[in-house]
């Protein structure tokens, strides 16, 4: 239960800062073309059993509704970018946002022509990390993005680690 209620909160913070992200503007067109949406989970208790769960009656449950389409991951925990663009942007708003503590980063879901249907994000804390589970990097999770991450309009006027960015060795695995 814990780690499905981890889930959800992670969501619900990246929905909310989505939110805001997508009245972002980028100085040479009307900002964000493409809005992104989290799915956010809902915990359920299994009332009657099915053969089709394997859950159990009384057992909680994650729920959220299925996104149709082409799957894909756009940014991992580790940093790595399908692309530069939107969603990356987004990754660096977040980390602006809230003034440095935390990044959201491991955007899935699928690009719709009319948004962005997204699920399941992790987060990146300040510090060590390990605040919202075993995908919270802290600081080296921060670092790996922004070693990534090619700012774009729509990063304007945000900031970046004070921190110097120093390449993460090749032989520590984050």
């Amino acid at each position: 239960v814990n780690m499905m209620l981890e889930d959800a909160i992670i969501s619900t913070i990246a929905d909310q800062l989505s939110i805001e992200f997508n009245k972002r503007k980028d100085g040479s067109s009307d900002g964000v073309k493409r809005p992104l949406v989290f799915q956010v989970p809902s915990l359920h208790r299994i009332s009657t059993r099915s053969m089709f769960l394997k859950a159990q009656v009384g057992d909680i449950v994650s729920v959220e509704d299925f996104i149709s389409g082409d799957y894909q991951r756009f940014v991992s925990n580790n940093g790595t970018l399908l692309f530069n663009g939107t969603l990356s942007s987004f990754c660096h708003f977040t980390y602006h946002q809230t003034e440095g503590r935390l990044l959201v980063v491991d955007i899935q879901g699928v690009r719709k022509e009319e948004r962005y249907e997204l699920t399941d994000p992790a987060i990146h804390t300040a510090g060590d990390g390990g605040v919202f589970g075993e995908l919270d990097l802290g600081d080296k999770g921060i670092s790996a993005f922004f070693l990534t991450h090619e700012c774009n309009g729509l990063c304007r006027g945000l900031s970046k680690p004070k921190a110097s960015l120093e390449r993460i060795s090749t032989k520590e695995k984050i």
